[in-house]
């Protein structure tokens, strides 16, 4: 959409600061609007309407709002002529994933509520209160997107206030383009700037592929296959072992650490070491994404191995003693390349392009 909209004459007259700005303050009203209807107990009649109405919020607020926000702020970050600055991005979306976790167990332990089990024991149950889960994990949501528009808003000062003495050069330059553009007076076609754009994919093809890549492979296998790995100490319950005494403290808590939170921190502790180990393995850049691609894909296959609330796992690892803790070793190994083939891909796409414009649209891309 960013890409295509750049044909139409109305879009080129917005700034990339008002697009950022309105991507935010729809974000916060979406957010705001969830927050809300996580508390609100609606009559039965009102389901559908309700299951519309948070449908379309959740995906505007994701694909208009904070898809055009990260697609202009990665373009930022891609101009600033070091993988660095990328890749502290990236960083900071798995980092951010590690905090949404460790909220979430801390919530799983503390918001309970009694309700009365009509299926299976006919008496009242403690369970987890998920409308007060859900309303504090989307206003942490809110919190976050503030803490954002505060930020922009004070680099945009800075940066400003850098830009003083540049700015009358920088002005003769725009108003020689705008001369320049008024006289050829022409607007590019869409299929015009798709293949603009297209040039530009293809100076970043490689590592944009890789990314497509990695997520493909993430996504076929995480969240809905690790999420339904049961931990033996449910299944051979051992009163005596101090490691099944903490599992059993809540239904919960093993899917919430060692699926959850443990993916964020492997995803997290990957896209840093690409930073930190930008020659891992002296091999050429492309045959060391296609080894990595390839492990990825058999690592994630070992998850079948493994017990779920639906399959017993291969007999071989149905002991307490290795089950638990192949599943560990086989999710930190599978989000730690994850992070990694991301953190390549993302941090260093844009070295490949020339001009700044052209870093920019590959950072949108990326």
């Amino acid at each position: 959409l960013n890409i295509c909209s750049q044909s139409f004459k109305f879009m080129n007259t917005i700034t990339r600061d008002q697009k950022i700005y309105f991507s935010l303050y729809y974000a916060l009203f979406g957010f705001s609007v969830m927050i809300i209807f996580s508390q609100i107990q609606f009559p039965e009649s009102f389901t559908p309407s309700f299951f519309l109405i948070s449908i379309f919020l959740a995906c505007s607020v994701a694909g208009l709002s904070l898809g055009n926000y990260i697609y202009h702020i990665m373009g930022i970050a891609a101009t600033l002529d070091h993988p660095a600055y990328f890749n502290a991005m990236a960083q900071g979306n798995a980092f951010v994933g590690v905090i949404t976790a460790v909220l979430t167990i801390i919530l799983d332990f503390s918001c309970k509520k009694e309700v009365f089990d009509e299926y299976l024991t006919n008496e009242m149950v403690v369970v987890t209160d998920q409308e007060m889960v859900g309303g504090i994990l989307f206003g942490f949501g809110f919190v976050l997107l503030v803490s954002n528009l505060w930020a922009y808003k004070n680099l945009k000062k800075v940066t400003n206030s850098d830009q003083k003495e540049t700015k009358n050069s920088d002005n003769d330059n725009e108003d020689q383009i705008l001369l320049h553009n008024q006289s050829k007076n022409t607007q590019p076609t869409i299929f015009e700037t798709i293949k603009t754009n297209l040039s530009i994919l293809k100076l970043c093809k490689f590592h944009l592929g890789s990314i497509c890549l990695d997520y493909i492979i993430t996504f076929s296998l995480y969240p809905f296959i690790p999420q339904r790995t049961v931990s033996q100490c449910r299944l051979e319950v051992n009163e005596d072992s101090f490691y099944c005494g903490i599992i059993n403290l809540s239904p919960g808590f093993y899917v919430l650490v060692f699926c959850f939170l443990l993916f964020n921190f492997g995803d997290w502790l990957g896209r840093y070491s690409s930073k930190m180990m930008p020659n891992f393995l002296k091999f050429e850049e492309k045959k060391k994404f296609l080894m990595f691609t390839f492990c990825r894909l058999f690592i994630g296959l070992l998850f079948f191995l493994t017990p779920r609330d639906n399959y017993d796992g291969y007999q071989m690892f149905s002991n307490v003693n290795i089950s638990d803790y192949l599943f560990q070793i086989i999710m930190i190994i599978f989000a730690w390349s994850h992070g990694f083939v991301a953190g390549k891909g993302i941090g260093f796409a844009p070295a490949n392009c020339r001009t700044g414009q052209e870093m920019d649209v590959c950072g949108g891309l990326v």
